[in-house]
């Protein structure tokens, strides 16, 4: 059997793994990574919060719309 895995060297040492990945999955996740890259340099896009943050923020979401 053969067990094909793909990785991704995004920034620095930073590497992105999949295993048996098809041929449509490759294309999409090459395209998804090529137009971040191309956004992030040719636009102005702001930090991402981290993890925990979004977390937070989605919860006091979830409890403001909830309530009415």
């Amino acid at each position: 059997m053969n067990h094909e895995v793909i990785c991704v060297h995004i920034i620095e040492n930073t590497f992105i793994c999949i295993g048996e990945a098809d041929s449509c999955s490759r294309i999409t996740f090459g395209a998804g990574i090529y137009t971040g890259i191309y956004i992030s340099q040719n636009y102005e896009v702001p930090r991402v919060d981290e993890p925990g943050k979004l977390v937070d923020k989605i919860k006091e979401f979830a409890d403001e719309h909830r309530k009415k």
